[in-house]
């Protein structure tokens, strides 16, 4: 890791407001593509929200 690099993600790290934001359907598709598809049904299986309680 270069110096520069470090200190810019020290930088965007220090900040305790980081928000993240992942398309999962996007994310289990190229899962799909690079032959991950257990990955890509738990993480599609773990995005989903809760069914009804009844």
């Amino acid at each position: 890791m270069s110096a520069a690099y470090r200190s810019s993600y020290e930088d965007l790290t220090e900040d305790e407001d980081v928000t993240v934001e992942i398309n999962t359907s996007e994310l289990a598709k190229k899962l799909e593509e690079s032959g991950e598809y257990d990955m890509a049904i738990r993480l599609r299986r773990s995005s989903r929200p809760p069914g009804p309680s009844n």
